[in-house]
């Protein structure tokens, strides 16, 4: 693989694996039926255009843990 097509693919699977998180986050927004004011709450932001602000940028560690913990929860209620 030459060093362009290693770059172009590097590009290409952080955009996806951004936007696979950004659909993991919202999911566990409609399931839990929360807002960006809830996890503001949580994560003792501000408020919630703050998170917004933030989740806009890309999915930061805390609201990754967050999706994580969620989806480890269903896991086990499914179980």
């Amino acid at each position: 693989m030459s060093e362009e097509q290693w770059q172009y693919f590097q590009k290409t699977m952080q955009q996806k694996i951004r936007k696979e998180w950004a659909d993991r986050f919202r999911q566990m927004k409609k399931d839990k039926s929360w807002t960006y004011d809830d996890i503001a709450k949580v994560a003792r932001f501000k408020n919630g255009k703050v998170v917004a602000a933030t989740i806009s940028r890309g999915l930061p560690a805390f609201a990754k843990l967050t999706v994580l913990m969620h989806e480890q929860c269903d896991e086990k209620k499914s179980s």
